[in-house]
């Protein structure tokens, strides 16, 4: 599971249509989560072992998780999908 984004521009001045975020980790305690992604370049980039593009922490709560799917993954996923920074983003 991973989101594709429309990245208008990178820090190296290009720009990735199909930017590719997944999930590397994440943890918390009751009450929020802190879950970092990695960006790449493209769902091809991220298979090679390229190294991503952009490595990011947000901050969510477990009630955004809980309430977004019972399935941790997915919750955190349609969480992320609700922040600025992925706008449009859809499923892949």
């Amino acid at each position: 599971m991973a989101l594709q984004v429309n990245l208008s521009s990178t820090q190296f001045g290009v720009p990735a249509t199909e930017a590719y975020v997944k999930v590397m980790n994440f943890n918390g305690d009751k009450s929020h989560m802190m879950v970092m992604t990695a960006t790449y370049y493209n769902a091809a980039s991220s298979a090679s072992g390229a190294r991503p593009l952009d490595q990011k922490p947000y901050q969510i709560t477990i009630g955004q998780v809980n309430d977004a799917s019972t399935n941790v993954m997915s919750g955190i996923y349609n969480t992320l999908k609700t922040l600025p920074d992925f706008s449009g983003a859809i499923d892949v």
